[in-house]
């Protein structure tokens, strides 16, 4: 392999990992659940309440329109 391949893997590699742990996260946000447990991460959190789940989905709609 040349330099260039070798570098296209990485950055692919980054980015797909990158990616997956921000839609575990995002997901964990949006959780409902007071315990969250997945592979070696665990946290105990307090749920955000409805009107807070409301501001952040207007947030992201917003951020999604720009």
């Amino acid at each position: 392999m040349t330099g260039g391949e070798i570098v296209a893997i990485i950055a692919l590699t980054g980015t797909v990992v990158t990616t997956l742990v921000a839609a575990i996260f995002q997901g964990a946000a949006m959780s409902r659940c007071k315990k969250i447990s997945c592979c070696c991460f665990e946290c105990d959190r307090e749920v955000l309440q409805n009107e807070e789940l409301y501001k952040t989905n207007q947030k992201r709609e917003n951020d999604d329109e720009n």
